[in-house]
């Protein structure tokens, strides 16, 4: 299904890139034994509903060549389609099929999650049929479920399982399924039997029957809670990595102006990099902020480009950004550091990124 699996994972080969002709007809999964004729015709009617909104994703490289092809779906009416970030990364374009027929090429990138490998875009219409989001969260083991997507460029095939595991690894959380999946079944939903999301496949183990798995639903509905109305060039999913280097301009940005002063004079003191007056010409956002709703302190380091959409949401932040440090505030405590941490938390961020020179997406 794509290129990123996690730790406990084998990557599955790269998607399969396709001609523009395609088969449209959808194999539709076999009904479970036991299910009744107006049952089956209820799941029937349900999954023809639910393929006016799964979409066939055609990946482009500079030179209009389709380069590889992967599922999504339609999640607003007013054109977000959800798909996986690995589905569109590298790309100079993208075109979107819907099962009517229709092509829509996307306009650009509304939000995306590489951690969670979750990536919305925008095509130009006002009335597209949306699927409707589940709480991933009351998901069950034994659970029916189906996936549909574009195994291999097959548009809108269908195929049925279980909830067969629910886990997680490195902090993110896992749907397992029986539903048996292919390249190209990347960024297509995994829906219960009243069609309503629970899950988006994006990938599998290698050597194992049927041990395929989805992002919750729950983190794609975050995403779009905090995607902005800004789009970025989709060319941006193939733009050189970012890279830290002494003398460029940081921008200190705080909910505490004391905070704020603390963190300039420490990079100023160290001489890495020079303090903007400004976002206006900065290379990179120094974020110190205190969410006290979680008693968490945040330390983010955002592009730019990102800042503006994402300042007020600290997932947002969190998502965007490109170094992370910090740490947990005590229960009940003012976040009210001292110079010396503060001190701490920049010479901290100087040796993990500019020390090493890293390059950062």
């Amino acid at each position: 299904m794509g290129e990123y699996a996690p730790r406990s994972g084998v990557p599955v080969a790269t998607l399969a890139a396709v001609a523009l002709t395609l088969l449209a007809s959808a194999s539709l999964a076999q009904t479970p034994k036991g299910t009744n004729s107006s049952e089956q015709q209820e799941l029937s009617d349900v999954i023809q509903k639910c393929q006016s909104s799964v979409v066939l994703i055609e990946v482009r490289d500079k030179s209009d060549k389709v380069i590889k092809s992967g599922s999504g779906f339609i999640a607003s009416p007013d054109g977000k389609i959800v798909t996986n970030y690995h589905v569109i990364k590298g790309a100079y374009s993208a075109f979107v099929k819907l099962n009517s027929g229709a092509f829509f090429k996307v306009e650009g990138l509304v939000a995306s999650d590489e951690d969670t490998d979750i990536a919305i875009v925008k095509v130009g219409s006002k009335s597209l049929p949306a699927l409707e989001f589940g709480d991933s969260d009351k998901a069950l083991v034994g659970q029916s479920v189906i996936a549909i997507g574009s195994p291999l460029g097959l548009e809108n095939t269908v195929s049925n399982g279980i909830v067969s595991g629910l886990r997680e690894d490195s902090g993110k959380k896992w749907i397992q399924t029986t539903a048996p999946a292919s390249p190209g079944n990347s960024g297509g939903p995994l829906i219960n039997s009243s069609g309503v999301v629970v899950g988006m496949i994006t990938w599998k183990v290698v050597g194992g029957e049927n041990l395929n798995f989805a992002v919750p639903s729950n983190s794609v509905r975050n995403l779009l809670a905090f995607a902005g109305s800004s789009l970025k060039p989709l060319d941006s999913m193939a733009s050189h990595h970012f890279k830290f280097v002494q003398g460029q301009l940081v921008y200190v940005m705080t909910n505490d102006f004391s905070i704020k002063r603390k963190a300039e004079e420490q990079f100023a003191k160290d001489g890495q990099f020079r303090v903007a007056g400004g976002l206006s010409g900065a290379d990179f956002v120094f974020v110190a902020l205190w969410d006290k709703s979680s008693n968490e302190e945040l330390i983010v380091v955002v592009l730019p480009d990102d800042y503006p959409q994402y300042k007020a949401d600290l997932d947002g932040l969190r998502d965007h950004s490109v170094w992370q440090g910090g740490g947990q505030v005590r229960p009940g405590s003012i976040w009210n550091p001292a110079r010396s941490e503060v001190k701490i938390l920049v010479k901290r961020f100087e040796r993990e990124i500019v020390s090493q020179l890293s390059g950062v997406k």
